[in-house]
């Protein structure tokens, strides 16, 4: 049943770096490929639905924390990798069925009563990938620790933001905004949320703060390729300036509604009715800050909106 199987591969070229690259790696001696088992033949089909460029990546791998590494950039290789180690290292499929027990759990937990029990589990998950060296899956599970701080009912409010914002930043020493766009900008979007509702520190540093990382944001989360994140970006400038007390307040208004009609564009097409009505009502709060009869007219428009939703 094996020489059918590398028959069908109808790689042999690609068989052969394979069968090098295991050597490589396991120490392992093959002749000519006859003798690779079926686990082998498994890895190198699910190495053939890579792109050339990545399976050359993935060939010239030699350890675990180079694969690691690779998971971290490419997740689509996880299955690879997960396969090739587990039949030779019991500890590292251990390790991970861990992890992805704790992520699984985490997703569960949602209500502000239930971040307790959700920071505990991304500390146990955190304690574990340290074990093989901080990583874009280290810094995902210090940014979900950062969120049950921010949303945790449990003890004090001002100590939680405090908390939330210092793992958000561990986060950072760890991303790059070129290796981790996405989670990049996310992350310092959830910083600027994070500052926009912070106790301590001064206030009006605190606005300009949220207005910088949200800023920072909008460098990676883009229109054309997150329009959901974007727009959320959008409505949460439009609160930062809607919430700016400096002078003049006119123009921080008006910026607010610039903002709010960028996501009210996106969430017609993209998003849910929940976010919809949110900036409808977010329009008619900024409306009735401003002064005169069509402003007036403008607010009610959006607030009957928002209640019609």
């Amino acid at each position: 049943s094996v020489i059918p199987a590398i028959i069908e591969t109808d790689n042999y070229d690609e068989f052969a770096r394979f069968i090098q690259f295991r050597r490589k790696l396991l120490e392992q001696t093959f002749h000519k490929g006859l003798s690779a088992t079926l686990e082998q033949i498994e890895l190198l089909e699910l190495a053939d639905e890579f792109p050339p460029e990545l399976r050359e990546i993935v060939f010239s791998v030699s350890s675990k924390e180079e694969a690691a590494a690779i998971v971290d950039k490419f997740p689509e290789t996880w299955e690879f990798f997960n396969t090739l180690f587990s039949q030779n290292d019991p500890e590292w499929a251990f390790l991970m069925e861990q992890i992805d027990n704790i992520d699984e759990k985490i997703k569960e937990l949602k209500l502000p009563y239930e971040m307790p029990q959700r920071i505990e589990l991304c500390k146990k998950a955190i304690a574990l990938i340290e074990r093989r060296g901080k990583n874009e899956l280290w810094a995902k599970f210090q940014g979900e620790l950062a969120n049950s701080y921010a949303k945790s009912s449990s003890g004090r409010r001002k100590a939680n933001i405090e908390l939330s914002l210092e793992h958000y930043q561990l986060a950072l020493e760890v991303l790059t905004e070129d290796e981790f766009p996405l989670l990049w900008g996310m992350t310092h979007f959830n910083i600027g949320t994070t500052y926009n509702s912070r106790l301590a520190g001064d206030q009006v540093d605190n606005i300009e703060l949220a207005i910088h990382h949200h800023k920072l944001a909008l460098k990676t989360i883009t229109e054309n390729e997150f329009p959901v994140e974007w727009a959320d970006i959008q409505h949460a400038l439009g609160n930062c300036y809607l919430d700016r007390r400096v002078d003049p307040k006119q123009e921080s208004f008006e910026r607010a509604i610039k903002y709010f009609e960028a996501a009210c564009r996106v969430y017609k097409q993209e998003s849910s009715d929940s976010d919809l009505g949110m900036v409808y009502a977010s329009l008619g709060q900024a409306y009735t800050e401003l002064d005169g009869e069509s402003a007036i007219k403008q607010a009610v428009t959006y607030l009957n909106q928002a209640l019609k939703i």
